[in-house]
C-alpha cells in the first residue's frame, strides 16, 4: 500500500492491521483507500454498510509488517492506532462500517478452520461466510457474543466497579457474558450477584450497542437493589455506591482522560445523572 497525505475519500477500504486501524495522523479519523492504492492485489472483505461509507476493509498481513509499522510509528501523515478509546471520533456510516469491519476481522482471524470437519475455510461471501473445501462445505457466519451491560442503583447511589488493569480511579459499570440457557434479564441478576453481591429486581432494558473487542452486542439495562451490602467477587479490583455528587466528579474524568470513548456503558451513567439533576 502507498502512504501518502490527502484528504479522506467519499467511500473506499478501511485498511487494519494487528487489531489496528489506519487514520489520518492529526484528526486520527479512519482514512480509507482505493483498491489502486495497494502495491499488491488484496482481497477486500466486502461491508454492507450506507451509502458513502465504507465499501469494505483489508487487512494487512505479516509480509506488510514494515509498510504498517512506517505509519505506526507516525513517520508519515498517516499512522496505525488501537481503536477502543477512539470510536468516537468517527461518525455515522464510517463509524458503522468500522465496527462491522473490527468484529469481522477478529472473528476470521480466529475462525481460519472448520470446526466440523477440520479443513481450512476460505470466504465465500466476502464478509458473510465461510465454508470449508469439503464435498458438501460446512457454512460459518460470523460470530455475536451477547453481554449484559447494567446499571444498578438503590434510588440514590449507583453501582459500579473496576478492573485491575484499568487507569487509577476508572470505574463502570458491571458487565458480563449471557450464558447458554439463561435469558438476558436473567444474566442481568446473575452477573451483578457473582461480581458485587448485590440482589436485584426489575430490569429495564435501555438499548443496545455492537461493542468489536472482540465481537460481543452489548445489550443495557437498568436494574433495581433490593440488597445494599457489597461483598466482591472475584472478577474486579473493586466494588461500590456513588452518589449523584460522586458521579459527576467521575464523569467529568473520564472525559478528561479518554474524551473520545463513546459507549453504552457512559450512556447509561449519564442518563442515570440526568434524570437526578
Amino acid at each position: 500500500m502507498t502512504i501518502v497525505a490527502g484528504a479522506r475519500a467519499d467511500s473506499g477500504l478501511l485498511v487494519l492491521w494487528r487489531n489496528r486501524v489506519l487514520v489520518e495522523a492529526r484528526e486520527r479519523v479512519p482514512h480509507l483507500v482505493a483498491p489502486e492504492d495497494f502495491e499488491r492485489p488484496q482481497q477486500p472483505i466486502a461491508l454492507e454498510t450506507d451509502v458513502g461509507g465504507p465499501t469494505g476493509f483489508v487487512q494487512l498481513d505479516a509480509s506488510q509488517d514494515g509498510l504498517a509499522q512506517l505509519a505506526d510509528e507516525g513517520r508519515a501523515p498517516l499512522r496505525f492506532i488501537d481503536p477502543m478509546f477512539e470510536l468516537g471520533r468517527a461518525e455515522g456510516a464510517v463509524r458503522r462500517a468500522l465496527v462491522r469491519a473490527l468484529a469481522v476481522a477478529r472473528w476470521s482471524e480466529a475462525t481460519r478452520f472448520c470446526a466440523q470437519c477440520g479443513l481450512e475455510l476460505a470466504w465465500d461471501e466476502p464478509g458473510r461466510i465461510k465454508i470449508c473445501a469439503n464435498a458438501e462445505p460446512h457454512r460459518h457466519w460470523p460470530r455475536l457474543d451477547p453481554s449484559a451491560i447494567m446499571l444498578v442503583s438503590d434510588g440514590e447511589r449507583m453501582l459500579l466497579g473496576r478492573q485491575p488493569t484499568w487507569p487509577a480511579g476508572m470505574y463502570s459499570t458491571l458487565a458480563g457474558f449471557v450464558e447458554p440457557g439463561e435469558s438476558v434479564e436473567e444474566a442481568v441478576a446473575r452477573e451483578v450477584f457473582e461480581e458485587s453481591g448485590i440482589r436485584t429486581g426489575r430490569v429495564t432494558y435501555f438499548g443496545s450497542e455492537p461493542w468489536p473487542f472482540p465481537r460481543s452486542l452489548m445489550l443495557g439495562f437498568f436494574a433495581e437493589a433490593t440488597t445494599r451490602e457489597i461483598v466482591r467477587g472475584d472478577e474486579l479490583e473493586d466494588v461500590r455506591w456513588f452518589t449523584y455528587d460522586e458521579g459527576i466528579a467521575l464523569q467529568r474524568t473520564l472525559s478528561e482522560r479518554t474524551p473520545y470513548a463513546d459507549t453504552i456503558a457512559r450512556r447509561l451513567i449519564a442518563t442515570w445523572l440526568g434524570a437526578r439533576e
